[in-house]
């Protein structure tokens, strides 16, 4: 009896007991806080690009608009020049400045053809959001700066979020490499 009555005063201090608060890391925050906004994918990111393909490079404004495993892009590139990119699930179309449309049914054919360099970006969906691609396997992930930047790789790529907006906790800037290309981006604003 002596036993159970210490046990039920154990019980009831331990349940009253106040939790210790932990700071939660960007991940966990966008893992929590956005979860139903990320999985979704029906988002715009809006930015800067820069782009470093071998000895080549270039950098424009972007656009990419997500509607669940459609894809819009569009590359504001200097001299009033424009490219838009639409990668839906059968087909992929790519439109340049002048109107000129054209189509294929990879967009690793139709990007590598009429741009010179392609990223996967049914990958890259997941990327954009800091977030590993979940049917590839990652090996390695670092978190670094207390939780500020995050670094990990797939396959032949890396993936680096460098900053978050600290309101969303969602990627300000993050970058895409692999041996032969890279990608830097500094989104100005997310819209989901």
């Amino acid at each position: 009896m002596k036993i159970s009555f210490f046990f039920i005063i154990f019980c009831l201090v331990w349940a009253c007991a106040p939790l210790e608060k932990k700071e939660m890391s960007p991940e966990e925050r966008v893992s929590f806080g956005l979860r139903e906004k990320v999985v979704e994918n029906n988002w715009t990111v809006a930015g800067k690009i820069g782009v470093r393909h071998e000895s080549q490079g270039f950098s424009s404004g972007f656009l990419w608009r997500q509607d669940g495993s459609d894809s819009e892009l569009f590359f504001k590139i200097p001299l009033g020049r424009s490219v838009r990119i639409v990668s839906k699930e059968k087909s992929c179309i790519y439109e340049d400045s002048k109107g000129e449309i054209f189509e294929a049914k990879s967009l690793k054919s139709l990007m590598t053809k009429e741009m010179g360099w392609y990223f996967p970006l049914d990958k890259a969906v997941f990327w954009i959001k800091g977030l590993p691609f979940p049917e590839e396997k990652t090996e390695k992930i670092e978190v670094m700066n207390g939780g500020g930047s995050k670094k990990f790789k797939q396959g032949e790529w890396t993936i680096n979020v460098e900053k978050y907006f600290s309101e969303t906790q969602m990627p300000r800037i993050i970058s895409f490499s692999s041996q032969r290309l890279s990608l830097k981006i500094v989104v100005s604003q997310w819209k989901f």
